[in-house]
């Protein structure tokens, strides 16, 4: 995931993660790394566990 340092706040628009409606089943993730990129950008890296 690279997380730029930008918000839009918009109603309505599509968001990081969508679901449709109801609650679906939580995905756990592991953390395994960060990096710190050039532009003040920030990459995470998860793995998918459950």
């Amino acid at each position: 995931m690279l997380l730029a340092p930008v918000a839009d706040g918009g109603v309505g628009l599509p968001s990081l993660f969508d679901a449709r409606e109801g609650r679906g089943p939580a995905r756990k993730l592991k953390l395994l790394s960060v990096e710190q990129r050039k532009g003040d950008l920030v990459w995470l890296r998860y793995k998918v566990t459950g």
